[in-house]
């Protein structure tokens, strides 16, 4: 095996020119790439700035729309987690009050409209205007029953009218095309909560349509650590596998979604009841659907209303970030030092930014193609005082 003969001292002398030639050329390019690097930061930067203020300026306006409806006599803190991932969100929260005799009965509303964009905005606002003229006319006749009141919701959205008139809007950012197929396309999950005081105690009465479920969390009553973490969600299909087994009972609460078409609906339910083993019936299609749930709560409880944005969000490795880790991060929140002293808010922000967020911060350095989350994502937080 023959070997490169030495260089001698011309060649040593000639070699590093090549090198110099290429790292004149980088040098002058350089400053080019170092302007484009800056110029992506500072545009990161401000993305995370732009995002940061918006989200704030809209969870204080639904907050804020959210607290008017407060009967005087109901203490209720309330705050909320909204990131979008677009500006047309399909995420929605309102709140109405209904006044009768005695008491005024907070009727709260939490739901998740069919993808992103225009078509998902039609959708929504339909369906709460429908809400809204069932609360008008279960006021008039002073008809308080949260049952009665989601069949009339179901009833009215899923009515000829209302099918023609979501038909007739132009969807195609959301479903293939307008025609009778579409119909199985909008299928919307959502959580009804009525909040009342009755003879000095405060009770809770939830109708859940297909949402991931509602946390009701109990602190001891020396407001140093939790007796209790209940969420009331589909048994048959979420598990707690966490850190506190002692502390978490899953209670078996949800029906299925709001469906618009109502043959298809019916169809719909006997078929999610077949395929999990369930006789229909007419009494089991009533506990699918329309079940409602009631519980007391008392000072320092809390009511967590999350998503399916949250429990699907996802890491680098696109693992889910799921039920269980959901409530243990809550929970992990709640146990930190001087937690029950926060405001509600501030206990939301420390849930954010040191749970949620750090598992899904890494789509945020990508301001280019969005904010990089692949849904929309809610959490309405409630404590009762």
């Amino acid at each position: 095996m023959t070997q490169d003969p030495a260089l001698t001292p011309e060649d040593s002398q000639a070699a590093p020119l090549a090198d110099e030639s290429k790292m004149a050329n980088l040098a002058e390019f350089y400053p080019a790439f170092a302007q484009m690097a800056s110029e992506i930061e500072r545009e990161r930067e401000s993305y995370k700035k732009n995002e940061h203020a918006y989200r704030i300026y809209m969870e204080k306006s639904i907050v804020e729309a959210m607290q008017l409806a407060l009967p005087r006599n109901l203490r209720l803190d309330i705050s909320l987690l909204f990131k979008a991932k677009s500006f047309l969100s399909g995420d929605f929260s309102y709140a109405s009050r209904f006044a009768n005799n005695t008491n005024d009965i907070y009727l709260l509303w939490v739901g998740d409209s069919i993808s992103h964009g225009t078509g998902s905005k039609i959708v929504k606002d339909i369906l709460n205007d429908i809400i809204q003229q069932v609360y008008n006319y279960s006021r008039a006749r002073q008809e308080y029953s949260l049952d009665a009141f989601v069949k009339r919701v179901q009833h009215e959205f899923s009515s000829p009218r209302v099918v023609k008139k979501i038909l007739s809007e132009d969807l195609s950012d959301i479903i293939p095309g307008n025609d009778d197929s579409s119909k199985l396309a909008i299928v919307i999950p959502i959580v009804f909560l009525q909040i009342e005081r009755i003879a000095n105690q405060t009770w809770v009465r939830i109708c859940n349509r297909g949402m991931p479920g509602i946390v009701h969390l109990r602190p001891t009553r020396d407001g140093a650590g939790i007796e209790k973490v209940f969420f009331y969600t589909k048994k048959d299909v979420h598990r707690y596998e966490g850190r506190y087994p002692d502390k978490v009972e899953l209670m078996d609460h949800s029906g299925l979604p709001l469906v618009l078409d109502r043959e298809i609906y019916n169809t719909y339910v006997r078929n999610s009841l077949k395929k999990r083993g369930v006789k229909v019936s007419d009494a089991a299609i009533q506990k699918e659907l329309f079940t409602v749930v009631g519980f007391r709560i008392q000072p320092g409880d809390i009511l967590c209303i999350p998503s399916d944005g949250v429990m699907e969000s996802v890491n680098r490795e696109r693992q889910e970030y799921g039920l269980t880790r959901f409530l243990d991060e809550i929970i992990d929140s709640v146990l930190e030092p001087g937690a029950f002293t926060k405001s509600l808010n501030d206990f939301k922000e420390s849930y954010y930014t040191k749970k949620l967020r750090t598992y899904t911060v890494w789509n945020e350095q990508y301001p280019i193609s969005g904010n990089g989350i692949e849904d929309d994502m809610t959490v309405v937080l409630l404590r009762y005082r």
